[in-house]
């Protein structure tokens, strides 16, 4: 996902325009989110492949709050999983982790 993409949705979501967004990181494996409201805000995206409790072709994708007394803002599980799963492609569950983030900030900032 390029960052235009990820400040779009960011965007989308921005409840309070006073406050800017940025992207620190973004590749394949890791995006990090920051924005100006706390120089400690630091949120983080991580792709994760073929976990031991994963299936084999499995992609899990954590969404961290670095900094917060609450780490795990939410995780999904990409793939086509014997069970379950969230998404069938990691660029849509990355999309929904940069939402996710962003109500989270909401929610407990």
């Amino acid at each position: 996902m390029k960052k235009t993409e990820i400040m779009t949705i960011i965007r989308q979501h921005n409840l309070n325009r006073d406050i800017k967004w940025n992207v620190l990181e973004n590749s394949k494996d890791k995006v990090i989110i920051t924005n100006d409201y706390d120089s400690n805000i630091r949120f983080e995206i991580r792709v994760e492949k073929d976990g031991e409790c994963m299936e084999p072709g499995e992609t899990f994708v954590d969404v961290v709050d670095v900094n917060c007394w609450q780490p795990n803002v939410t995780a999904y599980l990409v793939g086509k999983g014997k069970f379950w799963f969230d998404y069938e492609n990691v660029e849509d569950a990355k999309q929904a982790a940069v939402k996710a983030i962003v109500r989270h900030f909401y929610y407990y900032y």
